[in-house]
């Protein structure tokens, strides 16, 4: 009885055993199926402007990257500081992330990127910049990408309008600041040998709130024509006080300008002709079926129907990256060098083809505001 007792208690043993067994290959099989987290996670590090005038920008970024992510494996992640849309504090902001080992960054406008590109390269970190249009961020090295609408084809748009419509007397108001400077460089060279020529020229800073000499001396030129730049929160401002002043001149723009969350009255803009992504914040007709999802699944999350291009952008960028992880990238160079290898990438932003620099150039259309409404501009 012993025995026998014994025997089946053995085989019991045995089964158990054997299940066990089976349990941990099933196991084994399975762990090799997921995605390779622990060897293929990256963390990206974004510096955005989380507080103060221009806040909009990088919440609107944080929206596109959410939704990007809610659709990607989980090997990716981003963390957020606040740069308050200045040098300082994102520079402070770069030091505290890469001392946690961040070493690839998302960041927000011509400023910033500025401070951080440099800084990325000097560490062989990567840097991918969302929306800066200024030159100096294209500076040979493929660590610092960006998928951006620059200043070159945003004023040759403008150039192109100026030319169109016989407009001679030409009169700059921009920040002063590498934005302004650029958008200054630009237009002066492409007038220099046309019957069209610069007037004046205005630059203000960003503490500014009372424009009324500025505006004087331009009209004092009698331009036909009035290049706008106010990328910040004065830009409703501004406008505001070329009301009051009875300016009559053409208003020519860029998105930052117009498309703006400082600008909460767009009718003080009607008739202005702005440069502006191909891309674009309305539903249309024109868009692909990839955009039609993005839009509607940023309305169902967000309540906003009209994404900007900057929660596009940062969409696409994210997603980018995530397919250099899924192929097993990491580091900053490797994925950088992807990047810069990537050509015909359909964004929902637009087609993003990069080039040795790690740049990829978007192109310009023109829009006008009819009415307190953005539309195509008809001629």
């Amino acid at each position: 009885m012993g025995e026998e007792y014994t025997q089946i208690y053995m085989k019991k043993i045995g089964w158990i055993l054997i299940l066990l067994l089976a349990l941990v290959a099933i196991a084994a099989v399975w762990q090799n199926q997921k995605p390779a987290q622990s060897s293929s996670a990256l963390t990206i590090g974004a510096i955005f402007p989380l507080t103060g005038a221009n806040a909009t920008y990088g919440e609107m970024a944080q929206k596109g990257i959410a939704l990007a992510l809610k659709n990607l494996p989980e090997h990716i992640k981003v963390v957020y500081e606040d740069d308050q849309f200045q040098s300082a504090p994102a520079l402070s902001a770069y030091e505290k992330l890469k001392a946690a080992g961040v070493k690839v960054f998302f960041t927000i406008g011509s400023q910033v990127s500025s401070t951080i590109g440099p800084e990325a390269v000097k560490d062989g970190l990567m840097n991918f910049e969302l929306t800066a249009v200024t030159p100096k961020y294209a500076d040979g090295s493929p660590l610092t990408c960006r998928a951006a609408l620059t200043v070159e084809p945003s004023a040759e748009v403008l150039y192109g309008y100026i030319q169109k419509h016989h407009l001679e007397r030409i009169a700059l108001f921009v920040t002063n600041d590498a934005q302004g400077a650029a958008y200054d460089s630009a237009l002066t060279r492409m007038t220099a040998s046309t019957s069209a020529h610069i007037v004046d020229r205005e630059r203000y800073t960003l503490n500014e709130n009372d424009f009324r000499s500025e505006i004087s001396r331009i009209e004092a030129a009698h331009p036909d024509a009035l290049v706008l730049i106010s990328p910040g929160q004065q830009a409703e401002e501004i406008l505001t006080q070329l009301h009051q002043l009875n300016f009559k001149g053409k208003i020519l723009s860029n998105n930052w300008t117009i498309e703006n969350a400082a600008l909460k009255n767009l009718s003080l803009a009607n008739g202005t002709v702005f440069s502006d992504y191909s891309y674009g914040a309305a539903t249309s007709s024109a868009d692909s079926a990839a955009v039609s999802m993005f839009k509607n699944e940023f309305a169902a999350a967000y309540g906003d129907a009209q994404p900007p291009v900057v929660a596009a952008t940062a969409y696409d960028a994210v997603t980018l990256i995530a397919t250099a992880v899924g192929n097993g990238l990491t580091g900053p160079a490797a994925i950088s060098n992807f990047v810069s290898n990537t050509k015909n990438f359909q964004g929902i932003s637009g087609t993003w083809s990069f080039n040795a620099d790690c740049e990829a150039a978007q192109s310009a259309t023109l829009r006008t505001v009819q009415n307190g409404t953005i539309v195509p501009l008809q001629n």
